[in-house]
């Protein structure tokens, strides 16, 4: 649980250091200061009745809406961020991903949903994310210190 609320957190990352280096540094405050009152009641409902999972799910949760928060507001008040729908529902498809790997199978089984995992938002993420130029770009990374054209 500790691992997904990780993984989530490190999603957060994105859309706070956009905020903060846009000089939005207010919204990231409000943000985190509207959480805390929330956060601090669930912890309180579910640590007595689940002990420390019930406080790793409680983070994993907060994780999760401070994310989805970021998000929205460096979509909102960033034009230079320019988060498009598509890339929008590659989030919540790497967010599903991940809930979706806590659920209890063997581990041979946690390998293979892996693989195939990794290389749907692989052919995801070349076909969505990347226009011609990267794509070309990607193809032949030593262009860049070569000079060669792409």
């Amino acid at each position: 649980m500790l691992c997904l609320g990780a993984a989530v957190n490190c999603l957060a990352y994105l859309p706070f250091t956009v905020l903060q280096a846009r000089g939005r540094a207010d919204l990231t405050a409000k943000t985190h200061l509207a959480e805390l009152p929330l956060y601090l009641i669930m912890f309180a409902v579910v640590v007595p009745q689940w002990g420390i999972e019930g406080a790793a799910l409680a983070w994993t949760i907060r994780c999760a809406a401070d994310a989805g928060a970021l998000f929205a507001l460096a979509r909102r008040h960033v034009v230079a961020a320019n988060f498009n729908a598509v890339q929008m529902v590659f989030v919540g498809a790497t967010l599903a991903t991940l809930f979706a790997a806590v659920i209890p199978m063997p581990l041979h089984a946690k390998a293979i949903f892996l693989m195939l995992a990794l290389a749907a938002f692989g052919v995801l993420a070349w076909v969505l994310l990347l226009n011609a130029s990267e794509r070309s770009l990607a193809r032949n990374p030593l262009s860049l210190v070569s000079g060669q054209p792409r």
